[in-house]
Order: C-alpha cells, then sequence, then structure tokens
C-alpha cells in the first residue's frame, strides 16, 4: 500500500495546478483532510460540466468518484484514504474525457456548420430542378433533418455528424428521384425541342433558295433534317442538332441561334464533366439548374440574363477542367 502513496502526490500536484492553489506535497500525501479537500473541488468541477445528454458511464464513473470522496475521511489509516483518493480521481479523469470526446470543437462546429451550409445549398438546387420538371416531392422528412441539424450548431454541433450524415442519404434519394423523372422528362423535351427546331430549320431551308449559301451545305442540312425527324433518343437529337448548328455557325446566324449552341455545347460539357468525375452530384445539379435559367430566359428573349449565365458557367467549367 505504502508504495502507491506518491503516485498520490502526482495526481495532487496535477490538481492543485490546475484549481490554482498551493499545497505543501508532504502534507498533501499524508493528510486526508487535504486529500478529500482537493477530491471535492475534482467532484465539484465534473458536477460543473456534466449534462443530461452525456452517456450513462460518464454518470456511473462521477457516481462512483464520489462514493470514493465520502471514504476518504471515514478510512482509518492513510494508506486507506490515499487509495479512495486516488480511485476517485481515476474515476472523475476518466468522466472528462469522456465528456471531452463527446464535445465537438470550436473548429469541429465550424465545419459541421459549413457542411450544413452546403447540403442546403444543395437542396435548394434540387427542389428547383425538380420544380422545373413539374414534380410533387415530398421533403418533409429532409426539412427535418435541416431543422434538427439546425439546431445542434446552435448546442455545439453534438451528435452533427450522424444527422449530416441522414441528410446526405436523404438527399441521395431525392438525387435519384429527380434522375428517374429527368430522364423520362427530358426525353419528352427533346422529343417537343425537335419538333419546334424542324418547324425553325424548314423556315431557314424556305429562304436558302435566295441566299449565297453553297449547295452542298443546304444538302448537308437537309441530310440532319432527315436523321432529326426519326430521331427518338434524347442524345441523338441533341447531337444532330449540334451538328445543324455547328453548320449554321459558320454562316450568319441571330443572337438566339449563337446562345443556343453554346447552351447545348456547354451542356455536352457539364455532363461529360460528370461522367468523368470531375464535377459531383451537387455540381451537376447547380450547372443543370443554370442551364434551365438560360433556356427560361431565351423563351422569354431576355438574351443579356442568358448570355451572363452561360459566361459564368463557361468561366466554371474552365476552372474546374
Amino acid at each position: 500500500m505504502t508504495a502507491q502513496i506518491p503516485v498520490a502526490g502526482v495526481l495532487v500536484a496535477a490538481v492543485v495546478l490546475l484549481a490554482g492553489v498551493f499545497v505543501p506535497m508532504a502534507s498533501a500525501e499524508t493528510d486526508p483532510v487535504i486529500l478529500h479537500k482537493l477530491a471535492m473541488e475534482a467532484q465539484i468541477h465534473v458536477e460543473g460540466q456534466i449534462q443530461d445528454s452525456d452517456p450513462p458511464q460518464v454518470w456511473n464513473l462521477l457516481n462512483n468518484g464520489t462514493e470514493h470522496v465520502s471514504l476518504i475521511l471515514n478510512s482509518t489509516t492513510v494508506e486507506e484514504s490515499s487509495e479512495h483518493f486516488l480511485s476517485a480521481m481515476e474515476a472523475f479523469r476518466q468522466a472528462v474525457e469522456i465528456m471531452e470526446e463527446g464535445t465537438p470543437s470550436q473548429e469541429d462546429v465550424l465545419y459541421y456548420s459549413e457542411r450544413l451550409d452546403r447540403e442546403a445549398r444543395y437542396f435548394d438546387q434540387l427542389l428547383y430542378l425538380a420544380a422545373s420538371y413539374d414534380m410533387n416531392v415530398d421533403t418533409t422528412e429532409l426539412e427535418g433533418l435541416f431543422a434538427t441539424a439546425r439546431t445542434m450548431m446552435q448546442d455545439n454541433g453534438e451528435d452533427a455528424e450522424q444527422i449530416l450524415a441522414d441528410i446526405a442519404e436523404g438527399m441521395e434519394h431525392l438525387w435519384e428521384e429527380i434522375t428517374m423523372v429527368a430522364i423520362e422528362k427530358d426525353q419528352e423535351r427533346a422529343i417537343n425541342y425537335a419538333q419546334e427546331y424542324l418547324v425553325q430549320l424548314d423556315r431557314f431551308l424556305e429562304v436558302t433558295d435566295d441566299s449565297d449559301i453553297p449547295d452542298d451545305v443546304i444538302e448537308q442540312i437537309q441530310e440532319l433534317r432527315l436523321r432529326l425527324q426519326d430521331a427518338t433518343e434524347s442524345d441523338v437529337i441533341v447531337s444532330v442538332i449540334l451538328d445543324i448548328i455547328s453548320i449554321k455557325e459558320g454562316l450568319k446566324l441571330d443572337p438566339v441561334d449563337q446562345l443556343q449552341l453554346w447552351g447545348l455545347q456547354l451542356e455536352d460539357a457539364v455532363r461529360q464533366s460528370w461522367i468523368d468525375g470531375t464535377i459531383d452530384d451537387a455540381e451537376y445539379t447547380s450547372a443543370l439548374v443554370t442551364l434551365e435559367k438560360c433556356r427560361f430566359f431565351l423563351s422569354i428573349e431576355e438574351l443579356d440574363e442568358a448570355e451572363s449565365l452561360l459566361v459564368d458557367l463557361n468561366a466554371w467549367l474552365l476552372s474546374v477542367g
């Protein structure tokens, strides 16, 4: 037993330094009253930190340490008092260690907050995309998770990792749901767009008789027109239209044609970047939203707005490519 007394002295020194008071070590190692006082200070320190949300293990360690504190003055020998002191201090040390592990640092809270902000922006983009496809999606659960996460950030970010993982999983499911509808809708949109483009193309071909456009160029466009008329897959439709506009690019194009060509080219580049893994789902969604807004501005002939979006999208693609 006596051999363990110096260890008690080391623990006492740590507690004394922590408390900011000076106690002669020789007396602390032999005086049960001083050991009891120091152990009580450690007990009060733990009681001031513990929260209802802390795991049962922390509460059990606090109760165990408190029991040993009460036995320090009831011991019959100095060795026995020191043993109870050591046991109490070890229980309190473990309790504090567990509490510190469960409490995120300020850096962690900032990191979690930034992740939550990114997920929230991604969520808004997905909702915009869903609305553009006239989808009625149930986001009640996700909105509840976001509300819970924001509350957690205000409460020092405890358990944030799990709630953010749940949000990420919910967003993945929402993305998959939108993607399934988008594939079908894009097919319908492509076919409708092809029909509209055929009307424009026919008007273009009508005026070529009185133009200086070479016959071989007109023949190429006419061949592509037949391919477009028979196309039913969205990727084939986009490819044929790109070929047509590329031919017309060498001619005198009106501003709408120019922006449509650029938009289709950027859409193809965005899709390829996503397939290659250069951009992630959130970035791909954001780019699709930008293109959707561009199409809207073109439809109402707000060309400056459409061009501004394409300029920004092109600059971003160059920066990530």
